[in-house]
Protein backbone atom coordinates (compact mmCIF):
# COMPACT_ATOMS: atom_id res chain seq x y z
CA UNK A 1 0.00 0.00 0.00
CA UNK A 2 1.42 3.34 -0.92
CA UNK A 3 1.71 6.33 1.74
CA UNK A 4 -0.80 8.38 0.15
CA UNK A 5 -3.33 5.79 0.64
CA UNK A 6 -2.24 5.02 3.87
CA UNK A 7 -1.77 8.52 5.03
CA UNK A 8 -5.09 9.68 6.05
CA UNK A 9 -5.55 6.39 8.02
CA UNK A 10 -2.62 7.29 9.95
CA UNK A 11 -3.64 10.73 10.97
CA UNK A 12 -6.34 9.34 13.07
CA UNK A 13 -3.95 8.16 15.73
CA UNK A 14 -2.95 10.65 17.95
CA UNK A 15 -1.03 8.89 20.34
CA UNK A 16 2.43 8.00 18.71
CA UNK A 17 2.74 4.20 20.04
CA UNK A 18 -0.41 3.74 18.05
CA UNK A 19 1.19 5.51 15.10
CA UNK A 20 4.34 3.70 15.41
CA UNK A 21 2.34 0.54 15.11
CA UNK A 22 0.08 1.35 12.55
CA UNK A 23 3.23 1.65 10.26
CA UNK A 24 5.22 -1.33 11.07
CA UNK A 25 1.63 -3.28 10.38
CA UNK A 26 1.97 -1.58 7.11
CA UNK A 27 5.59 -2.86 6.32
CA UNK A 28 5.02 -6.01 7.57
CA UNK A 29 1.98 -6.29 5.51
CA UNK A 30 3.62 -4.88 2.19
CA UNK A 31 7.03 -7.56 2.76
CA UNK A 32 5.26 -10.67 3.20
CA UNK A 33 1.95 -9.88 1.53
CA UNK A 34 2.98 -7.65 -1.47
CA UNK A 35 -0.27 -6.00 -2.98
CA UNK A 36 -1.55 -6.86 -6.59
CA UNK A 37 -2.15 -4.77 -9.77
CA UNK A 38 -5.68 -3.79 -8.66
CA UNK A 39 -4.31 -2.39 -5.43
CA UNK A 40 -6.42 -5.01 -3.60
CA UNK A 41 -4.35 -7.38 -0.85
CA UNK A 42 -2.78 -10.78 -2.08
CA UNK A 43 -3.27 -12.36 1.24
CA UNK A 44 -4.54 -11.89 4.83
CA UNK A 45 -1.94 -10.00 6.18
CA UNK A 46 -3.75 -7.09 6.00
CA UNK A 47 -5.98 -7.72 8.36
CA UNK A 48 -4.45 -6.27 11.01
CA UNK A 49 -4.45 -2.63 9.21
CA UNK A 50 -8.27 -3.40 8.14
CA UNK A 51 -8.76 -4.07 12.05
CA UNK A 52 -7.26 -0.65 13.32
CA UNK A 53 -9.08 1.54 10.59
CA UNK A 54 -12.62 -0.29 11.67
CA UNK A 55 -11.21 0.48 15.70
CA UNK A 56 -10.50 4.25 14.47
CA UNK A 57 -13.93 4.42 12.09
CA UNK A 58 -16.52 2.68 15.43
CA UNK A 59 -14.69 5.68 17.90
CA UNK A 60 -15.53 8.54 16.09
CA UNK A 61 -18.95 7.41 15.06
CA UNK A 62 -19.19 6.70 19.01
CA UNK A 63 -17.58 9.97 19.78
CA UNK A 64 -20.13 11.61 17.60
CA UNK A 65 -22.50 9.88 19.27
CA UNK A 66 -22.18 10.79 22.24
CA UNK A 67 -22.05 14.34 21.42
CA UNK A 68 -25.16 14.33 19.69
CA UNK A 69 -26.78 13.02 22.57
CA UNK A 70 -25.54 15.54 25.12
CA UNK A 71 -26.42 18.21 22.83
CA UNK A 72 -29.68 16.99 22.94
CA UNK A 73 -30.03 16.46 26.62
CA UNK A 74 -28.67 20.14 26.98
CA UNK A 75 -31.65 21.59 24.57
CA UNK A 76 -34.15 19.46 26.17
CA UNK A 77 -32.99 20.90 29.90
CA UNK A 78 -33.03 24.64 28.29
CA UNK A 79 -36.44 24.57 27.06
CA UNK A 80 -35.07 24.87 23.74
CA UNK A 81 -37.17 22.05 21.84
CA UNK A 82 -39.83 23.17 19.40
CA UNK A 83 -42.71 21.30 21.33
CA UNK A 84 -41.69 22.92 24.66
CA UNK A 85 -42.15 26.82 22.69
CA UNK A 86 -45.41 25.77 21.13
CA UNK A 87 -47.04 24.16 24.52
CA UNK A 88 -45.34 27.60 26.25
CA UNK A 89 -46.95 30.17 24.02
CA UNK A 90 -50.85 28.21 23.21
CA UNK A 91 -51.28 27.73 27.08
CA UNK A 92 -50.64 31.07 27.63
CA UNK A 93 -53.54 33.46 28.93
CA UNK A 94 -54.40 36.11 26.28
CA UNK A 95 -55.36 39.72 27.50
CA UNK A 96 -56.24 42.14 25.20
CA UNK A 97 -55.34 45.70 26.37
CA UNK A 98 -56.28 49.16 24.90
CA UNK A 99 -54.53 52.11 24.77
CA UNK A 100 -56.28 55.84 23.93
CA UNK A 101 -55.44 59.10 25.84
CA UNK A 102 -54.85 59.12 29.12
CA UNK A 103 -57.32 55.67 29.16
CA UNK A 104 -55.88 52.03 29.73
CA UNK A 105 -58.80 49.51 28.64
CA UNK A 106 -58.38 45.95 30.06
CA UNK A 107 -60.16 43.63 32.60
CA UNK A 108 -58.76 44.52 36.21
CA UNK A 109 -58.70 40.74 37.27
CA UNK A 110 -56.79 38.12 35.04
CA UNK A 111 -55.94 34.54 35.82
CA UNK A 112 -52.08 33.71 37.63
CA UNK A 113 -49.69 32.23 35.03
CA UNK A 114 -47.86 32.65 31.85
CA UNK A 115 -50.37 36.00 30.21
CA UNK A 116 -49.82 37.52 27.19
CA UNK A 117 -50.63 40.82 26.60
CA UNK A 118 -51.93 42.29 23.64
CA UNK A 119 -51.25 45.81 24.03
CA UNK A 120 -53.01 48.26 21.06
CA UNK A 121 -51.95 51.78 20.63
CA UNK A 122 -56.17 52.92 19.68
CA UNK A 123 -55.09 56.65 20.01
CA UNK A 124 -53.14 60.00 18.40
CA UNK A 125 -50.33 60.40 20.50
CA UNK A 126 -47.28 57.74 21.68
CA UNK A 127 -48.24 55.19 24.30
CA UNK A 128 -45.98 52.60 26.38
CA UNK A 129 -47.38 49.90 28.63
CA UNK A 130 -45.82 48.75 31.67
CA UNK A 131 -46.51 46.14 34.53
CA UNK A 132 -45.17 46.25 37.65
CA UNK A 133 -45.34 44.09 41.24
CA UNK A 134 -44.47 40.87 43.07
CA UNK A 135 -40.98 41.34 41.54
CA UNK A 136 -41.92 42.05 38.00
CA UNK A 137 -41.33 45.37 35.73
CA UNK A 138 -41.60 44.62 32.29
CA UNK A 139 -42.72 46.87 29.22
CA UNK A 140 -43.82 46.64 25.90
CA UNK A 141 -41.92 49.65 24.24
CA UNK A 142 -43.08 52.71 22.47
CA UNK A 143 -46.35 52.23 20.65
CA UNK A 144 -47.40 54.52 17.80
CA UNK A 145 -51.02 55.50 17.42
CA UNK A 146 -52.59 52.01 15.24
CA UNK A 147 -49.48 49.93 16.47
CA UNK A 148 -49.35 46.84 18.16
CA UNK A 149 -47.13 44.39 20.10
CA UNK A 150 -47.44 41.55 22.86
CA UNK A 151 -45.48 40.80 26.09
CA UNK A 152 -45.49 37.80 27.68
CA UNK A 153 -45.54 37.40 31.42
CA UNK A 154 -45.36 34.84 34.10
CA UNK A 155 -47.58 36.45 36.72
CA UNK A 156 -48.24 35.21 40.58
CA UNK A 157 -51.28 35.97 42.09
CA UNK A 158 -51.31 39.10 43.88
CA UNK A 159 -51.52 42.68 42.95
CA UNK A 160 -49.91 44.52 40.39
CA UNK A 161 -49.63 48.09 38.76
CA UNK A 162 -50.10 48.78 35.08
CA UNK A 163 -49.89 52.15 33.59
CA UNK A 164 -48.25 53.69 30.43
CA UNK A 165 -44.75 55.17 31.49
CA UNK A 166 -44.86 58.20 28.95
CA UNK A 167 -44.03 61.25 31.06
CA UNK A 168 -47.16 62.90 32.08
CA UNK A 169 -49.11 60.06 30.67
CA UNK A 170 -50.14 58.26 34.43
CA UNK A 171 -50.75 61.02 36.11
CA UNK A 172 -53.65 61.81 33.86
CA UNK A 173 -55.12 58.90 34.76
CA UNK A 174 -53.17 56.18 32.61
CA UNK A 175 -52.85 53.43 35.38
CA UNK A 176 -54.44 50.68 36.48
CA UNK A 177 -54.79 48.46 39.79
CA UNK A 178 -54.30 45.07 38.14
CA UNK A 179 -55.57 41.69 40.23
CA UNK A 180 -53.87 38.21 39.50
CA UNK A 181 -55.75 34.96 41.05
Amino acid sequence: MHNDVIWPYMRRYRNFEKRQAFREAVAVANTHNPVSADRSPAETGWEEINKMRLISVCRNRKLFGVFAISLLVCAAACGLTPAANAQTISTAAKIEVKLSEYKIDMPKTVPAGSTTFEVTNTGKEVHNFEIEGNGIEKRVGQLNPGESKTLLVELKAGKYEVYCPVPGHKSHGMSLDLTVR
